[in-house]
């Protein structure tokens, strides 16, 4: 041996050649994994810039890289709701309490109601028609009286009469009858 102890090979000018490696620039993030809600989105890098080489040492640190992304709730968009409409109510009470009159029934739009830009329910809220809550009561009335008649005595005093009838009209349906006498 010539007594020189030295690594093999060796570089031009002496000294060893292992190389060290480096990483390289890391990629774009990565498309986050969720829109909303939370995700993740990752980035790497290669040690190849330069590779260890002849001993070198390895890169330090990490070849990715992590974080969190898109950490805004997540709007839960409901599909539309068309309107139905609840059963009809029951009739009213005719408006008259006798002859004709109207009763109307009702009915809304809420089984269910409209909702997420659903439709509203199609057709009328309410309905009405002619009800007949039967005759109604008539009150009697006195005709006119009628001429009067001759006098019962030619002489010596006698009377006269007239008479009127309770038909100007008659009492009816349960109407009152004519007050007074006839």
């Amino acid at each position: 041996s010539s007594g020189i102890n030295a690594e093999w090979p060796l570089r031009p000018g002496g000294g060893s050649n292992k190389v060290d490696g480096n990483w390289s620039e890391f990629s774009a993030w990565s498309e986050c994994s969720a829109s909303c809600g939370g995700g993740v989105t990752e980035r790497s890098r290669t040690c190849d810039n330069p590779a260890p080489g002849e001993g070198g040492n390895d890169c330090e640190g990490s070849a990715a890289e992590s974080k969190g992304c898109n950490n805004i709730p997540c709007v839960v968009v409901p599909d539309p709701v068309n309107g139905m409409w609840s059963e009809w109510a029951s009739f009213t009470e005719c408006s008259a309490p006798c002859g004709l009159g109207i009763t109307i029934r009702a009915r809304s739009c809420s089984n269910p109601a409209p909702a997420f830009g659903g439709q509203n329910c199609e057709g009328d809220s309410s309905e009405e028609i002619e009800c007949d809550s039967g005759p109604c009561p008539v009150d009697g009335n006195w005709s006119d009286y009628s001429a009067w008649s001759e006098c019962s005595e030619s002489c010596g005093g006698g009377f006269m009469e007239r008479s009127r009838n309770c038909d100007s009209p008659a009492s009816e349906n349960g109407g009152n009858p004519c007050e007074g006498e006839a």
